[in-house]
């Protein structure tokens, strides 16, 4: 690493996740905010939340500190922006670092966890919706995934963690379906 890169380096604030997912989507090319919310709810959505408000935060922010430039303004008033030099400095630096730990938010597994609370016919209910959701899912991922060409292989990558998590999820549910209330399983409903 050249002394310039460690200098430029040393004066970089740290990125956050969703500033960092921002350079790494302009590492393909200029895009402007709406491009760049759009790409990130069709290709990180299932798994990293980004909320179009938040890109427009994140761009101001990284356009202040100097890793992206803003273009003129074209039609509907959008800007593309470009990543600079300190902007893949930072996103490289990002990028080498442990990824922390998944945090899981899930109101279903909140639901289960406090189900004895819930009259049964709820609780079966709202399983049986959930159920449906994860097997529509897995259609969905495992159709994208045969469409996808075999060199985008960080598409691939994720695409296949997709399909492995909902089959692990489809199968927590077959589990779930022999848990028989007040049987060491949910437990009677209770007010």
């Amino acid at each position: 690493m050249s002394s310039r890169r460690l200098t430029v380096q040393a004066h970089i604030k740290p990125l956050n996740p969703t500033g960092a997912s921002i350079l790494g989507f302009l590492h393909r090319g200029p895009l402007t905010g709406w491009d760049i919310a759009r790409m990130a709810e069709m290709v990180i959505g299932d798994f990293w939340n980004v909320t179009a408000s938040q890109v427009y935060r994140e761009l101001r922010a990284l356009e202040t500190m100097g890793m992206v430039e803003a273009g003129a303004t074209g039609t509907r008033a959008r800007r593309p922006y470009t990543i600079t030099d300190d902007g893949r400095a930072a996103f490289t630096t990002f990028i080498h670092q442990e990824p922390g730990a998944d945090l899981l938010r899930s109101p279903l597994l909140l639901m289960v966890f406090f189900g004895r609370h819930l009259d049964p016919v709820y609780f079966d209910r709202f399983l049986a919706i959930h159920r449906l959701r994860h097997e529509q899912a897995l259609d969905s991922y495992k159709r994208v995934r045969a469409t996808v060409d075999p060199a985008e292989v960080d598409i691939l990558n994720i695409l296949e963690y997709a399909v492995l998590h909902e089959e692990a999820v489809l199968a927590w549910f077959e589990w779930m379906a022999d848990r028989k209330p007040g049987a060491g399983g949910r437990g009677p409903a209770t007010a």
